[in-house]
């Protein structure tokens, strides 16, 4: 155990040897946070001999519970019988074991966001809503299971919504299934409600530790503060300036609240950084630096200073790609070392059309995922129905490939007459002449897929997962299907599942094996996108998809306003803030050399739109710019002077910084964005809240001073 304890700095001894009951570990970026995580689990089996049963250790991605589980186990040497898990692989756990306490039997299923939009858009038929709502409804629904079901949380009221809710939730029920925010908020009810129940888990996981703490939504949280006796043991472990995804439901403020909602908790700073340069960390010290809502800490390595950061401007997007691959080649980048980052998916066209033509390799990280293809889907949508024989819309996967005759009118008939089989539609085939209103063509394609059903229990039983499936559709005629496609449409559908049927690892056959699978497909499949770790190719990505990553070199692109900061949130302190970790974030991806560029234009729906810099590029000092690639108007609108920046004297003259907060007695109060001098006086530019931006003059105008930045 010395070993390893030896191999941490100081800070990382500190939060690994910690006797405090509560303690957050701010981790900055590259700190060693799953190092130092790790090795605390290390420290609780071995030093303080915890049985690893009681040990709860939760993360955001299945690739980093597997990777922190296979860690500790090495070191021991042993596979420990230790719980790791997501969230929701969490939330699924205490479900399949208190099913009933949730109106459900052991073998639900979990919707994906597909599954779901499906049941919606079967409910909304008979509201007067159009098809085109989909996806706001959708939203709006998962969003209130994220508040715990609290109206007064959500933004937009509407009891129409409710009523699609109320039978959204209905109809999930008579299914038999759940969908992702059920996984935490049914287990959250359940520890509301029944007292003995959660006081077992409280007894069970003694210890718990959560990795990315910032990411944490409300019914995340209350999952954890119930968890959280009086006895039990919290290491949270995260970093408030990477809060990025508050579109998800993530709520920064839970990490800035951690010692109020557990009293006498321990802070730990870890702020020494082994993967940036510190010319880098510097340059992004100085952009977080700007935000409020935040604990405080300053990145530091103590390795080189690098190269300085390379600031460019380009007359529009097309301009800017070529600027980009120019610079790939003339630095001799390698191209898997490489990442060129964007804030929304449409500016990557530009950058494919020109690494095209230039037959440059590169690779869109994040896009189609192979798990979402409807060769998979249709294929786990087979062994979901088996399970569970209420799910309507698995069973409507395959129903009707190839074409058997059963249309959307006789699955209407159907379904009807399953309501008095407990909704169960194999039942219901079993028992088709009681169903009304069916010709004998279509009754006939229900016999056909009962005959292939009627010994399911027994092909269970002795089929394994990859075996099921081949057998499943050969029978159903889907194998066949699919090749006739392949052959009029040029794909490769079979060849997607014979690759799929390859890569499924569970060798035993049984019930047990089967929704063992199934459960963790469903959790982890929608995370299974490209995470660009193709060889030998530059990486397209958002800076969202860009999140947990690192590349020897970092283009962050498209930095102009209304794009980054994203429009809708301009306006918005909260939302400006989570911008502009956005920023640090697409920084701190950068190991060696880090380029940022911004566009004077902009293709926008067909017409060329002028566009101004971003006013995170305001924020940035100079000292860590290299400026020989922008232009002199542009130094001259960022404030730059040649390559010295705003002097301390005429800081200190005017006694203005940019962001600080001021008052104007006409505009009331907004922040200066950016300083500089302009025929001898002293120009200021203010961003206020109700009028945009707005430029003053300073010895003409009178500006209340409200705070130091």
């Amino acid at each position: 155990m010395n070993d390893l304890i030896e191999l941490l700095n100081e800070k990382q001894k500190q939060a690994v040897l910690s006797e405090s009951q509560f303690s957050l570990v701010l981790a900055g970026a590259g700190s060693g946070k799953t190092k130092t995580l790790t090795t605390r689990i290390i420290y609780l089996i071995e030093e303080l001999y915890v049985n690893p049963r009681n040990i709860l250790a939760v993360t955001f991605t299945n690739k980093a519970a597997n990777e922190m589980k296979e860690r500790v186990c090495s070191y021991s040497q042993k596979d420990l019988p230790l719980t790791v898990k997501t969230f929701h692989s969490f939330g699924a756990y205490i479900l399949r074991l208190e099913a009933s306490l949730a109106e459900r039997n052991q073998y639900f299923q979990i919707y994906d966001d597909d599954d779901s939009k499906k049941l919606i858009s079967e409910i909304i038929k008979k509201f007067d809503i159009a098809k085109s709502n989909l996806g706001t409804i959708k939203s709006w629904i998962s969003k209130y299971k994220q508040c715990l079901e609290d109206y007064s949380k959500m933004e937009y009221k509407d009891q129409t919504y409710l009523e699609i809710y109320k039978r959204y939730n209905k109809a999930l029920k008579d299914a038999n299934c759940f969908d992702f925010e059920d996984l935490l908020l049914q287990p959250v009810k359940i520890f509301s409600n029944y007292e003995e129940v959660l006081k077992k888990y409280q007894r069970h996981y003694q210890y718990i530790l959560i990795d990315e703490y910032q990411d944490t939504n409300l019914s995340q949280y209350q999952l954890i503060k119930y968890l959280v006796g009086q006895n039990n043991s919290l290491m949270v472990v995260g970093d408030e300036d990477q809060s990025i995804y508050r579109f998800r439901g993530a709520d920064v403020s839970i990490i800035l609240n951690f010692t109020e909602d557990f009293f006498g908790g321990e802070v730990i700073k870890l702020e020494e950084n082994y993967r940036s340069t510190s010319n880098i960390l510097n340059l992004a010290n100085s952009v977080i630096s700007n935000n409020k809502f935040r604990l405080g800490k300053e990145l530091f390595t103590k390795g080189l200073d690098g190269d300085k950061i390379i600031l460019f401007d380009c007359y529009d997007e097309e301009d800017e790609a070529r600027k980009i691959i120019s610079l790939i080649l003339g630095e001799h980048l390698t191209y898997k070392d490489t990442a060129i980052l964007y804030r929304i998916n449409n500016q990557s066209r530009a950058f494919e059309s020109i690494l095209n033509k230039n037959k440059i390799p590169y690779t869109v990280v994040g896009s189609i995922a192979f798990y979402e293809r409807e060769e998979i889907k249709d294929a786990i949508s087979i062994l979901k129905w088996l399970v569970n024989p209420q799910d309507k819309i698995a069973f409507e996967r395959f129903v009707n490939k190839p074409v058997k005759g059963i249309g959307e009118k006789a699955l209407v008939h159907f379904y009807e007459e399953s309501q008095n089989f407990n909704n169960d539609l194999f039942v219901t085939m079993q028992n088709i002449d009681s169903v009304k209103n069916l010709t004998k063509k279509t009754k006939d394609g229900f016999i056909k897929i009962y005959e292939v059903f009627k010994d399911k229990e027994s092909v269970i039983a002795r089929k394994t997962v990859d075996e099921l499936i081949d057998y499943y559709l050969d029978n159903l005629g889907l194998t066949e299907y699919f090749k006739t496609k392949d052959e009029k449409e040029n794909t490769d559908k079979i060849a997607n599942i014979k690759e799929f049927i390859s890569s499924i690892k569970y060798k035993t056959s049984g019930l047990d094996t089967l929704l063992l699978f199934l459960e963790e497909f469903s959790l982890s499949a929608s995370t299974l996108k490209d995470n660009g770790q193709n060889t030998g190719t530059v990486k397209l990505m958002t800076v969202h998809n860009a999140k947990g990553l690192e590349f020897e070199n970092i283009f962050v692109s498209g930095m102009e306003s209304d794009i980054f900061p994203h429009r809708n949130s301009i306006h918005d302190e909260e939302g400006l803030e989570e911008e502009r970790r956005l920023f640090y974030v697409a920084m701190t991806r950068a190991k060696r050399k880090l380029f940022i560029s911004f566009c004077n234009n902009r293709n926008s729906f067909g017409y060329m739109e002028q566009k101004d810099p971003s006013k995170f590029l305001y924020e940035l000092k100079i000292d860590y710019l290299e400026l020989k690639y922008l232009s002199k108007s542009a130094i001259n609108t960022l404030g730059f002077k040649g390559n010295k920046t705003l002097s301390t004297n005429f800081l200190k003259k005017i006694n203005f910084q940019i962001g600080d907060f001021v008052r104007h007695k006409d505009y009331g109060t907004g922040k200066i964005i950016n300083i500089k001098e302009k025929n001898g006086k002293n120009l200021v530019t203010v961003d206020f809240l109700d009028y945009s931006l707005m430029d003053f003059v300073l010895e003409f105008t009178k500006l209340e001073k409200l705070s130091d930045r």
